[in-house]
């Protein structure tokens, strides 16, 4: 190494050190309340002295359920399409139904709507059985399909010689809900995706009553599994979420039996989301994990692109996250760091993703990922 790069190397190991003692002091000092700037998650890599390798930075807000912004990190207005962290939200069109009671669905069914499952055996089996009560087929699921997120279940299928169905899609519990409203409402089942359809226009009907932010065409775009996703300010976002946490807020301005009911379904989902972890994730996924460390608390949900909820109903607060750049990993870290300020995960628990060593597939160390609050 010449005088350059050994100069170079140690300004970047004195950045790093400087950066673990902000992290640290972030970490005890940042008050959840008022404007901060964003989280930053830094990725590290080296032997003697850790180098920065890549760095990502997150927007961040929490709400209220009375619709008060009580912290904000970053720009709370930035435009975020939620993508699959609203789940919990799509989900109330169908739990608030006779879809339930009328196809004698299950808690595990409901959490399954919540989640973005990773195609292990129980998952599709649910998928199926719970078709098969409504009288349809993976035929009827307009998701598309893919292999199993769990690498184990996309060998089994390699191994057999099997392609991926419908039912191993990550979304399909959500569209099963779909399928059940649209068939409980005696609804056209083909198109059900497509914005104009029956089941989309009263999901996004809830969706824009708990965000209190009309849902237009102009910022509306097609998720990964073809259904209708529409970008919202991320204070809106958080706001929604803490709607979720607290549905009795929805009542505020008039109570009336169906507000009830679309409350009491919020909170069958929330109680069907921390019950039955596995079906909004499954084993070793972050979004299980984290839920599973949650002990009944909150429920977060992960998104594409590096987008967060969480719903806090012991807080009444809701949070929305999402990472610039949109990677995932970094979003995982700073909501940990979040929940971890909020004193909802010890530091032990937060650690697995806001403050992790990073192994490769030979055991070794070869770096972190760490996130603080700037």
């Amino acid at each position: 190494m010449d005088s350059a790069q050994a100069e170079w190397a140690s300004s970047q190991t004195c950045k790093l050190n400087q950066n673990k003692t902000a992290q640290t002091q972030g970490r005890e000092k940042i008050m959840l309340e008022g404007e901060h700037p964003q989280i930053e998650v830094v990725v590290t890599r080296g032997e003697n002295a850790e180098l920065v390798e890549s760095r990502h930075l997150c927007n961040a807000v929490i709400c209220n359920s009375e619709s008060d912004v009580v912290a904000s990190f970053g720009d709370r207005n930035l435009p975020t399409f939620p993508r699959s962290a609203i789940k919990m939200l799509q989900a109330i069109a169908f739990a608030e139904s006779e879809a339930v009671s009328s196809f004698a669905l299950d808690e595990q069914c409901a959490a399954l709507a919540c989640g973005s499952h990773s195609g292990e055996e129980r998952h599709v089996e649910k998928v199926r059985k719970w078709l098969e009560k409504t009288g349809l087929s993976e035929k009827n699921l307009e998701c598309g399909s893919h292999a199993p997120l769990d690498k184990k279940s996309a060998n089994i299928l390699l191994e057999h010689g099997q392609k991926p169905l419908p039912a191993h899609h990550m979304c399909s519990g959500k569209h099963c809900a779909m399928l059940s409203l649209a068939r409980v409402q005696n609804w056209e089942l083909e198109g059900y995706c497509e914005h104009d359809h029956p089941v989309q226009q009263r999901v996004t009907e809830i969706c824009s009553h708990f965000f209190e932010h009309e849902l237009t065409q102009d910022t509306r775009g097609r998720d990964g599994c073809s259904i209708p996703t529409f970008a919202v300010p991320l204070m809106v976002l958080a706001k929604g979420m803490a709607r979720f946490a607290e549905p009795s807020s929805l009542m505020r301005a008039k109570n009336s039996q169906a507000l009830e009911k679309r409350s009491a379904a919020a909170r069958r989902l929330f109680q069907a989301v921390v019950a039955q972890p596995f079906f909004i994730a499954g084993s070793k996924q972050a979004d299980t994990i984290i839920v599973e460390q949650g002990r009944g608390e909150f429920a977060v949900k992960s998104g594409a692109e590096g987008v967060y909820t969480a719903v806090i109903p012991k807080l009444k607060l809701g949070i929305a996250l999402k990472c610039i750049d949109g990677t995932n990993r970094a979003a995982r870290a700073a909501i940990a760091l979040l929940l971890e300020k909020l004193d909802l995960l010890v530091a032990s628990e937060a650690d697995n993703f806001a403050n992790k060593s990073l192994v490769n597939f030979r055991g070794f160390r070869v770096g972190a990922v760490r996130a603080r609050f700037l």
